[in-house]
């Protein structure tokens, strides 16, 4: 009796022997895409990693610098606003001060209590009829 093999066909063969020959070229190719760094390579990377971290280096300086030529102008600010503020005050001492009160004439319209009521305690206050 004859036994027929399920598994072989020539058709079937065929197709194995196609999928063998794919996969080979798939290793082939796998090997060709390989990436090789030469020393130029590296030598160009560096360069241009140098390049970047100096650019960023001077653009933070650049912000520093600015950030100081801001803050020596809000300080000249300040010290004008301070003067200005220096002689409000002094204008306002001087016209509350007494020697101002008499030279100005107010004291001239104010008359004396006649009779002054004064009261002790934990306060003192002063009663003018």
């Amino acid at each position: 009796m004859n036994k027929i093999q399920v598994s072989y066909s020539p058709y079937r063969q065929a197709f194995r022997d196609e999928k063998a020959a794919q996969k080979s070229n798939i290793a082939v190719s796998k090997e060709m895409v390989k990436l090789e760094v030469s020393p130029n390579l590296v030598i160009v990377g560096l360069f241009v990693g140098i390049l970047a971290l100096g650019g960023l280096y001077l653009m933070n300086f650049n912000k520093n610098s600015t950030k100081g030529y801001i803050l020596k102008r809000m300080e000249i600010s300040r010290q004008e606003l301070k003067d200005q503020a220096d002689l409000n005050t002094l204008y306002m001492a001087k016209v509350k001060s007494m020697n101002g009160i008499i030279e100005s004439g107010r004291i001239d319209h104010m008359r004396k209590p006649s009779k002054v009521d004064y009261m002790t305690g934990d306060n003192v206050i002063a009663k003018a009829n």
